[in-house]
């Protein structure tokens, strides 16, 4: 049985680097953080590149590390206070090489909602109107800040796409 070399949960593109040596990998996260950093001087994200966690998501074939982890200024909606922490992951390939991906969460007054999940606050009408511009303000801002991030991985990685995906798990990837 086969399978494919990359998993890519996020990200629009699988962002591939083919990796040989243990210093390849260090000079790629190297690299990786030092854009991200630029980025967090320019676009008011605050970058922590302390955050080295393993990260595996449920699924033990394709492990990563979290590089580090953009996030957004808080903005305040009536009495709760919101903000984006977009973690950046490079994610070992199952046969070679290492592909990038991102995850993203808001944390809303200390609950925290994963980037597909609805935000409810609470029940009263002024609660779900509020609940309803969180999550406006959620969509707007990932995608500004996806754009920017996704930039630095095309140019730090071969971004693929599947062109084809076999039942027995066979995968063909193609340039994007």
């Amino acid at each position: 049985m086969a399978t494919g070399n990359f998993l890519n949960n996020n990200a629009s593109r699988i962002f591939a680097v083919d990796i040989q040596e243990d210093f390849e990998y260090e000079d790629l996260k190297r690299s990786i953080q030092d854009e991200l950093n630029k980025l967090s001087e320019n676009d008011k994200l605050f970058y922590d590149f302390t955050n080295n966690n393993e990260f595996e998501n449920g699924n033990r074939n394709f492990c990563g590390t979290i590089i580090g982890t953009l996030r957004t200024e808080d903005k305040v909606y009536k009495d709760f206070n919101c903000f984006l922490n977009i973690e950046t992951i490079i994610r070992s390939g199952y046969y070679g090489g290492v592909n990038i991906d991102w995850d993203v969460n808001i944390d809303v007054d200390g609950e925290t909602f994963q980037l597909d999940e609805e935000i409810y606050i609470g029940d009263s009408k002024q609660d779900i109107h509020y609940s309803n511009l969180i999550q406006n303000w959620k969509v707007k801002e990932v995608e500004k800040a996806i754009e920017k991030i996704e930039k630095i991985f095309s140019e730090l990685s071969i971004p693929l796409v599947v062109k084809a995906r076999f039942s027995n798990g066979e995968t063909i990837y193609e340039k994007a």
